[in-house]
């Protein structure tokens, strides 16, 4: 378990990571969500109402309570893994 807990921690912002976890190249060094949206062909206008929209369906779903949910809205609205919540909740 301790594995898994450094790695998410890496992943989910702490930056308190094993410098062997595969996944921390991608952390570091992925993409804004709103560039990811751009090469994904939105200009640059709409991943900013993309990113709002979607913004404002996290805070209400964090509201709500409905974590469960709140972990889905980069999928639902993206297609794109949980990576990107750091990039909707400080949007």
């Amino acid at each position: 378990m301790g594995g898994q807990s450094v790695l998410r921690e890496a992943c989910y912002g702490t930056r308190r990571y094993d410098v062997n976890s595969p996944c921390i190249c991608y952390c570091m060094n992925r993409l804004s969500l709103k560039q990811t949206l751009i090469d994904q062909g939105h200009s640059p206008e709409e991943a900013d109402k993309l990113i709002f929209d979607a913004h404002e369906e996290l805070n209400d779903l964090i509201e709500s309570g409905d974590d469960v949910a709140a972990m889905d809205v980069c999928y639902e609205h993206f297609g794109l893994e949980p990576d990107y919540l750091d990039d909707l909740l400080f949007a």
